[in-house]
């Protein structure tokens, strides 16, 4: 009985370990507690979710990302040294393929932002600095409204993911001319409304 246990238990472990994997390598992406305009983690440990928890942490919000393709996140809340206040948070969405980290990223830009140089592509709205490359889709939150210490938070985000930051690919099938900037979007899934129109992608 017990042999039978510890293969079931082995392979349990096994077939856990690419998402556990990929879990420990984005830990690394994000900024050392201290490392940006002295700025340290609020807890000791990052936090992490996988798509079966994600809706604990964005109650809400997870169907959009569960539709993009979305493996985990890391991320942590950064406090000025010495003082307990409103925290940056910066979130590392990981969204297995840089199209679906694009996906994301169009799908949620939304209301009045301005572009922002980070990553592939970036954007501030209000406390708000997002930015994707590779295929990651990267959140940070100002929460306590000093935007300087959370764009270099982002920017040191941005220099420790590894990949090419430029559009995806898939985006050239689009005719450049007139095209309107900024207006790309990818649906993964019921385009238009449609269940059988999957994998668009489009432009104004």
């Amino acid at each position: 009985m017990r042999g039978w246990f510890r293969f079931f238990f082995s392979i349990f472990i096994l077939s856990l370990w690419p998402a556990l994997a990929a879990a420990a390598e984005n830990s690394t992406l994000l900024p050392e507690s201290g490392a940006v305009a002295g700025r340290v983690w609020r807890e000791t440990q990052p936090r992490a979710f996988r798509p079966e928890n994600l809706w604990n942490y964005i109650d809400g919000g997870a169907d959009l990302f569960l539709a993009y393709g979305f493996m985990n996140l890391t991320g942590a809340d950064y406090i000025r040294a010495g003082a307990d206040t409103k925290p940056i948070t910066v979130d590392i969405y990981d969204m297995e393929k840089p199209l679906q980290a694009f996906g994301i990223f169009a799908a949620e830009r939304a209301g009045a932002w301005k572009a922002a140089n980070i990553g592939a592509q970036g954007y501030v709205g209000g406390p708000l600095i997002a930015f994707w490359k590779d295929r990651y889709y990267v959140k940070v939150a100002v929460l306590d409204g000093d935007m300087e210490a959370g764009r270099k938070l982002a920017e040191a985000v941005a220099e420790r993911i590894s990949g090419k930051a430029a559009l995806p690919a898939e985006l050239a099938r689009l005719p450049a001319q007139k095209r309107i900037a900024d207006s790309e979007r990818y649906v993964k899934k019921g385009a238009l409304g449609h269940k059988f129109l999957n994998e668009v992608v489009s432009a104004d």
